[in-house]
């Protein structure tokens, strides 16, 4: 049975959660907020017996774009449809990605400092695979179609940016979809506990995937 609960615009942070709950047990939640939030919190709701995997996606304000100097992010969004466009993203990955136990996603809005986190994706499965590959359709997904918009404040002033990284993402997006539908499940043998891989986002943020006990880091950035 689902249940959905959707908070007052102009209540304490989250300012707007969408929560809804499958037959299983498993937690979807989408929130956006006007303060920083909690990302351990977030990646520690995705937790569960059943699951061998956590993985992670944070974008964080980086300080310079094309040799000028960044101040901070500037998020505005129209709540209501936003905070329905990021449910329904996730219950797309529960589609193309059955095993998935938990999902998760928090997004600021107002001014966002440099090295503080904007946005955070989170999703639990049994297995590493489905869990990274889900979490990196979500971001994906969520910067071509949630209606967020970023301007970046510099010293001598501001400007609204278009999301360059998804122009021309949309059959990318799609060839995502189509794959994990048709892949089978991941057959690696399973261990107990957790490892941990950052990758660079565009952003400046990183992903942080948690899963069969192997640990790696890969940093970077992009345009």
């Amino acid at each position: 049975m689902t249940s959905i609960t959707v908070n007052a615009p102009n209540s304490a942070p989250p300012i707007s959660t969408i929560t809804t709950s499958t037959p299983t047990g498993g937690i979807t939640e989408v929130s956006i907020v006007d303060s920083p939030y909690d990302a351990r919190a977030i990646a520690d709701a995705c937790k569960d017996p059943s699951c061998g995997a956590i993985s992670t996606f944070e974008g964080t304000t980086r300080n310079t774009f094309e040799g000028k100097r960044v101040l901070s992010l500037h998020y505005e969004s129209y709540v209501p449809m936003a905070l329905k466009e990021l449910h329904h993203i996730c219950l797309t990955a529960r589609t193309s990605w059955p095993s998935l136990v938990h999902v998760r996603i928090a997004h600021r809005i107002g001014s966002v400092p440099v090295g503080e986190g904007s946005v955070f994706v989170a999703a639990s499965s049994p297995h590493r695979r489905e869990a990274i590959e889900a979490v990196e359709w979500m971001v994906d997904e969520l910067k071509a179609t949630v209606p967020i918009w970023k301007r970046e404040v510099y010293e001598d002033g501001s400007v609204w940016k278009a999301n360059t990284e998804c122009v021309g993402c949309v059959s990318r997006r799609r060839s995502k979809l189509r794959t994990s539908q048709e892949a089978t499940h991941d057959h690696h043998p399973h261990k107990n506990g957790y490892g941990h891989r950052h990758t660079a986002d565009g952003m400046g943020g990183h992903s942080h995937e948690v899963s069969d006990g192997n640990h790696a880091h890969r940093n970077g950035s992009a345009a």
